[in-house]
């Protein structure tokens, strides 16, 4: 995973912020995107945004719920940033704002929205203050953030870049394949610190039980390196 931090005049358009622009730039020029609180200056063919200047002004939730299944190859997930920001949005469009509007559940079936709508393999950035993206339980990885100072007690914007892996996530076995690619992310680390990366990984990826074998050979290490201090 790649980490920036470049710093940056402060823009209430994120997509305006030059590294912000730049690493858009990178991504959103190739297949199908979406972008469920567009505002002004987003790249994605399909908008919506509670101001009335783009194709769709639904609340987010509701207009995610609209969408198909694995329909697009990138979401930007540009929210509100605060709970007052939240509060100015609903106001300005004429909608009371209630409790879930300002919730963690609220923010959660968001996320669970765009997890539903982006394709295997698929793309989501995300962008606030405090941004943890859609996450393993979602099944995502996270591929790039960056962090973009804006200098004084301007809070930094942090961009967290992901993809969507390839596995089922209504499969019963979901549990288990995130346990799996956990233990792949983990032995890939550790051999590749080993130096024995191609036959620790063979031996690996054609085991039956991945999470055991993570284990062995987690062990195996263990034991090499003690080896090689006596």
């Amino acid at each position: 995973m790649k980490i920036n931090r470049i710093w940056a005049m402060p823009n209430k358009w994120t997509f305006t912020i030059k590294p912000i622009k730049e690493l858009l730039s990178r991504y959103t020029d190739k297949g199908f995107w979406c972008d469920p609180f567009a505002g002004e200056n987003s790249m994605a063919q399909i908008q919506n945004d509670l101001s009335g200047k783009v194709e769709f002004n639904m609340d987010a939730i509701e207009f995610l719920k609209t969408r198909k299944d694995s329909e697009f190859d990138g979401v930007l997930l540009d929210p509100p940033y605060s709970l007052r920001q939240v509060s100015e949005h609903y106001k300005k469009a004429g909608i009371k704002i209630t409790g879930w509007h300002t919730s963690a559940g609220h923010n959660a079936a968001i996320k669970n929205e765009i997890a539903r709508i982006t394709k295997p393999g698929g793309i989501v950035i995300s962008f606030g203050w405090n941004n943890m993206g859609l996450g393993l339980n979602r099944g995502f990885e996270q591929l790039e953030i960056l962090l973009v100072p804006h200098g004084g007690s301007k809070n930094d914007t942090i961009v967290t870049v992901e993809r969507k892996h390839s596995y089922n996530l209504k499969s019963k076995n979901h549990s288990q394949q995130i346990k799996s690619v956990i233990a792949d992310k983990e032995v890939t680390s550790n051999c590749n610190r080993s130096g024995n990366e191609e036959v620790d990984l063979n031996q690996y990826r054609s085991s039956p039980d991945r999470n055991k074998t993570a284990d062995t050979l987690r062990g195996s290490q263990n034991l090499n390196k003690e080896s090689q201090d006596e």
